[in-house]
């Protein structure tokens, strides 16, 4: 159609935000979203401007992302603002694990030899956190005194 693929996650992804707007609000807090030319920079400023001292954020597992969270971690401890970089989207970090020398083949000879070689030098993967706990830590949080500007999702 005329939007294609990209409009069909634009709103997936917008109604994902607002769900989750919707659900920070009921915890007395906001989803603060910015248009910015750079996003570490505009990270930055919205910490300076909420009085921020830590963020956590989702890694990502390709190069790019990688180097966005060097720059993002490398900017806000310029202004003291502590990263905490957290594991959700995959099991194990591929570039934590190692494989066994020797190792080639596709797809189905990629994903078994990557399982064991994970479980083996790292246990089973962690289970995820209850909703009760994540309830409790969202109960806690304390937003700023006042508000930063934002865009409407």
């Amino acid at each position: 159609g005329k939007w294609g693929v990209r409009g069909a996650i634009e709103v997936v992804l917008k109604d994902a935000l607002r769900n989750l707007h919707s659900k920070l609000e009921g915890y007395g807090s906001r989803l603060i979203c910015r248009d910015a030319e750079d996003s570490s920079e505009g990270l930055k400023q919205i910490c300076v401007e909420t009085g921020a001292c830590t963020v956590y954020l989702n890694k990502e597992h390709v190069t790019e992302s990688r180097v966005r969270e060097q720059r993002h971690k490398e900017l806000l401890k310029t202004v003291d603002v502590r990263v905490i970089e957290c594991q959700s989207s995959l099991l194990y970090d591929p570039k934590d694990a190692s494989l066994s020398t020797g190792f080639n083949g596709g797809h189905w000879g990629t994903l078994m030899p990557f399982l064991k070689g994970c479980k083996k030098q790292f246990g089973e993967p962690r289970r995820p956190n209850q909703r009760s706990e994540e309830r409790s830590i969202l109960s806690d949080l304390k937003g700023p005194e006042v508000w930063p500007n934002a865009i409407p999702v």
